[in-house]
């Protein structure tokens, strides 16, 4: 009787406990909806194939074609929820979506592939020019005299 009983506690607990995180990863769905997450993904995985394609130059073609369609993003979604889920609280989840449904926050999500394209060339041009003076100041270091 006592392992029924513990039972039923665990399993309405359980059910309860659930019930809340249901609602809680629903919310965090409609905001990753909201926000273009699939697109993004789908856009980021895009352009790292291209980037791949130039590296690694002796892999056919036809392997970057059944990468591409191999790639199930509703599973790569799926996972990204409790990612969110540790990060957010059920409040914040609904703060931001509240803020991604406002005119600021429709505009933010329109403007940020192209904001983050922007900065990546800014990104990579820096990287460029720093890699350059620090190969410079190698160069300078081992030709210097010696003492």
């Amino acid at each position: 009787m006592y392992k029924f009983l513990l039972g039923i506690l665990i399993s309405l607990t359980v059910s309860l406990t659930t019930h809340a995180q249901t609602k809680k990863q629903e919310d965090i769905r409609q905001l990753m909806d909201l926000m273009g997450t699939t697109s993004l993904m789908k856009q980021t995985m895009s352009l790292s194939i291209e980037q791949q394609k130039k590296v690694n130059t002796n892999l056919p073609e036809e392997f970057w074609k059944i990468l591409d369609k191999e790639a199930d993003y509703e599973d790569l979604f799926n996972q990204l929820i409790p990612v969110y889920d540790k990060h957010y609280t059920h409040d914040e989840i609904k703060e931001l979506l509240a803020f991604y449904k406002s005119p600021l926050g429709q505009k933010t999500i329109k403007e940020l592939p192209t904001i983050m394209q922007e900065s990546s060339a800014v990104g990579r041009v820096w990287g460029e020019q720093l890699g350059r003076r620090a190969a410079e100041k190698m160069k300078q270091t081992q030709s210097a005299p010696k003492n």
